[in-house]
């Protein structure tokens, strides 16, 4: 890819009755840069010293001093060279509504500004200089293509990056089964079977009065629930959760413990 100091600035050499010394170059109408003169009947050349737009224009001075008009018209230089496809994209963090994108960097002669990620084809959101974007508030079970592409300070945008499907689980782990538990000495002892499927367990627990309150979660499918109020019933239940699905409460199962927790 060219970088903005392949740019260069040509003129022919200017005549004058004693001799040309050497050029001065104007960039948007303010001095930027001494040019040599050299006797050759063809071109000088001026590398940019900062990224364009510019607007340039030179001067010609001689052994004496004297300078000429600005040359006229001035010439436009402008960026006309496109980012390169951003690659790697990828899909992390998934759960049933929301998931990141991540994705490696693009090449630009003078910089890339800002991304616009697509959704199925679709401008979804206009970022800046940064790799990375969370989509949230999705739908789960649905399927869709993400790509990027990136844009300069100019406006120039490379192509659309190669699309990525990403698909969001739609199925709730299944309920818990097989909830008991045994009264221990300060707390009460839960067990239920594995659920295939379920990355953790959430436990709620409740008096009668109370109703049901989430307690605790467990990647495990046994649990220690500490009792600091002996003689009182109390009810326990259990779901499942898998990536950001959560299963109903299974059938709650009542413990009465006598004992205080130990010290």
């Amino acid at each position: 890819m060219p970088t903005w100091n392949d740019y260069r600035l040509r003129w022919n050499i200017s005549t004058d009755n004693v001799a040309v010394a050497y050029y001065k170059v104007y960039k948007d109408g303010v001095y930027d840069a001494t040019i040599g003169h050299v006797l050759h009947p063809t071109n000088q050349a001026y590398l940019g010293s900062t990224p364009p737009p510019w607007c340039m224009a030179v001067t010609a001075v001689d052994t004496s001093g004297n300078e000429s008009a600005l040359s006229s018209p001035c010439v436009q230089f402008t960026d006309v060279f496109n980012p390169t496809l951003p690659s790697g994209l990828v899909a992390t963090l998934i759960t049933a509504t929301t998931f990141t994108l991540s994705w490696n960097a693009a090449d630009d002669n003078i910089g890339v500004v800002q991304h616009i990620v697509l959704k199925n084809s679709v401008p979804y959101a206009t970022i800046g200089n940064v790799l990375t974007l969370d989509i949230v508030g999705q739908i789960g079970g649905t399927s869709s293509d993400w790509s990027v592409t990136a844009q300069d300070a100019a406006g120039n945008s490379s192509g659309v990056s190669t699309a990525l499907n990403v698909t969001q689980s739609s199925a709730a782990p299944p309920v818990p089964t097989g909830l008991s538990g045994i009264p221990k000495t300060g707390y009460n002892a839960l067990t239920w079977d594995d659920m295939s499927g379920a990355d953790e367990y959430q436990i709620w627990s409740g008096t009668l009065l109370g109703g049901l309150t989430y307690l605790d979660a467990t990647s495990v499918s046994n649990y220690q629930a500490i009792d600091y109020d002996p003689g009182v019933k109390r009810s326990y239940a259990v779901k499942s959760v898998s990536v950001g699905w959560e299963s109903d409460l299974c059938t709650a199962i009542s413990l009465v413990n006598n004992s205080l927790p130990e010290i």
